[in-house]
């Protein structure tokens, strides 16, 4: 059934009621879809969040732990050779400084760092020195860590030296967290030819720990003097490697294969059906107020002369019948 369209706006001011209230229509329209666009983002987020915690986007890949050795020069200086004449790592360094700041240790794999130099550097030893060191590494990992420190020895022994017998008489001692010892020089490299772990202890997440380390040749040593001929050569590398506690540190398991095409493609599908259902406009709207006319409501048709045939839902097809009658 169709109603007369009411006079021309200019005719009376029962146009311009009418004009105001569809335009309010219009504002609560424009204002309900930006809070539904809204809402949209919200559950796009959350789903997001959900899939993060479930486990379901993919893991990081685990590499190996953090490794740092020590150089007893200034910090952010170059790694120097390694004492046995290797050349320091190509990797990103994090160079730990004796007797200064702490140096963090992410061994989650985040930050992967290594530095390696000489305790000893060029120094030349005499019967009653003693010498000590203090390297402070921090756990900045995301929980307890077991962390152990090796030393890695090296003897140069020139031909023609007075002295071979020097690392007999030449003792290492150290202080890790609590962990003392002691041993000669040459003890220690009869354990190994590679590094030497002198101790290992549990760290707990954002503690620090002080690693003591130091050499003492005693004063009662006169044998071991080199009468100007060339010297017997010690040295050796301090390794501080950090790892996780597998009990403490559950990992999560990547998802691989058919299992994550599935999970993601329930994803997308979830994502795509929630485009389509605030994308997709029904059919049935208003013409003047803009409203959604529900399934179990009845619309009208009705015709203007400049625009010809539009659709009404009952309250604006109200509007128009009172405003008509008024006219």
């Amino acid at each position: 059934m169709s109603y007369p369209y009411p006079a021309d706006p200019a005719a009376g001011p029962a146009s311009g009621v009418l004009d105001d209230v569809l335009a309010g229509f219009r504002r609560r329209h424009r204002r309900a879809s930006f809070v539904s666009w809204i809402l949209a983002l919200v559950l796009l987020f959350t789903l997001a969040g959900v899939l993060s915690a479930a486990g379901v986007l993919p893991a990081l890949p685990s590499v190996q732990p953090s490794r740092i050795a020590t150089t007893g020069g200034p910090a952010g200086a170059a790694p120097a050779a390694a004492s046995d004449g290797r050349a320091g790592s190509l990797e990103a360094v994090a160079t730990a400084t004796w007797d200064g700041e702490a140096t963090h240790l992410d061994w989650s794999g985040r930050s992967y760092s290594t530095a390696e130099a000489s305790f000893v550097g060029d120094r030349v030893a005499s019967p009653g020195d003693r010498s000590r060191r203090t390297l402070l590494l921090t756990n900045t990992g995301p929980s307890r860590a077991d962390l152990a420190v090796s030393l890695r020895l090296g003897e140069v022994i020139p031909e023609g030296a007075r002295n071979p017998d020097l690392a007999d008489d030449v003792e290492l001692f150290w202080n890790v967290g609590g962990v003392e010892g002691r041993q000669p020089y040459s003890a220690l490299r009869d354990r190994s030819t590679g590094a030497v772990e002198i101790a290992q202890v549990q760290v707990a997440h954002g503690e620090t720990v002080a690693v003591e380390i130091g050499f003492e040749l005693p004063a009662a040593t006169t044998q071991q003097r080199n009468d100007g001929a060339a010297s017997t050569e010690l040295a050796f590398d301090v390794i501080a490697t950090m790892s996780g506690d597998v009990d403490a540190q559950p990992q999560r398991l990547a998802a691989t294969g058919a299992d994550s095409l599935l999970l993601f493609g329930i994803a997308a599908g979830l994502l795509m059906l929630l485009g389509l259902l605030l994308v997709v406009r029904p059919r049935r709207r208003c013409d003047d107020c803009s409203r959604t006319i529900g399934r179990d409501e009845s619309w009208t048709d009705l015709t203007r002369h400049d625009v010809g045939r539009y659709r009404v839902c009952p309250d604006c097809a109200e509007l128009h019948r009172a405003l008509s009658s008024v006219a």
